[in-house]
């Protein structure tokens, strides 16, 4: 089963795609160079079969130590996010799978590609489980808690909990700490009052995610110059640099 997969992945593959990938994600060596349209056409396709067998699959693998290709990672996301299923069983596979993640774009499809989570019910159950990887000390499982939130969960009612996230002391990497600075960016454009109070008081305690934050802020094209010119001056001069 595994091998047709690959073989399907493959068959769309580029070599330069892969050496595009490779230079985004240091570190990460199983690439194919897969795009993303077409992964994505891959797994509705296979949205068809058994997913239990395929997670079983893929958990399986990971288990032995035998290492995914990137892109089956990303099949592996997006079936979970799009096939039918009871939320207990979900919730199980989903354990595994954000065990599994290794690069941001594995991560971050679930910004967007979480589509059970449309269904007002499992929204709510889902966010229980999610504020525990809020707490999180391993760079992704934290990137996975910032990028859902983002995505489905940026609305009065979490931002309390996704704040206390934000102020953490103890980022566990890099890509948690551009992840915090992105959700900085999307919380302001919710609620500019509450993130500028957060910046002013200094309650973001990890100076590069303080500034990072400040940045993507400043990157937006919907925030007025007015706004931008007073977060310039909230800036932190020369933080230590990033771990």
């Amino acid at each position: 089963m595994r091998q047709q997969i690959i073989t399907q992945l493959k068959e769309k593959a580029t070599l330069k795609h892969r050496d595009f990938v490779a230079k985004l994600t240091p570190g990460v060596s199983e690439i194919l160079g897969v795009p993303m349209p077409e992964i994505r056409k891959i797994a509705r396709g296979m949205e068809k079969e058994s997913p239990r067998a395929l997670f079983s699959m893929w958990e399986k693998e990971i288990s032995s130590g035998v290492p995914l290709y990137m892109e089956e990672k990303i099949l592996w996301g997006l079936m979970l996010g799009h096939c039918s299923m009871d939320f207990h069983h979900r919730m199980e596979r989903m354990s595994s799978f954000i065990t599994a993640i290794d690069s941001w774009p594995v991560c971050d499809i679930c910004k967007t590609d979480l589509v059970f989570l449309r269904n007002e019910n499992e929204h709510d159950d889902f966010w229980t489980i999610l504020k525990g990887y809020g707490e999180s000390k391993e760079t992704y499982p934290l990137r996975f808690f910032f990028v859902c939130a983002m995505g489905y969960y940026v609305t009065p009612p979490y931002l309390e909990y996704i704040y206390q996230v934000m102020a953490r002391e103890d980022f566990p990497g890099y890509y948690a700490k551009m992840a915090a600075a992105w959700m900085m960016q999307e919380c302001y454009l919710v609620e500019p009052q509450g993130v500028e109070q957060l910046l002013r008081e200094r309650k973001i305690k990890d100076p590069f995610v303080h500034n990072k934050g400040i940045q993507k802020i400043l990157e937006s094209r919907v925030v007025s110059s007015h706004c931008k010119e007073r977060l310039k001056n909230l800036k932190i001069v020369s933080p230590p640099a990033p771990k």
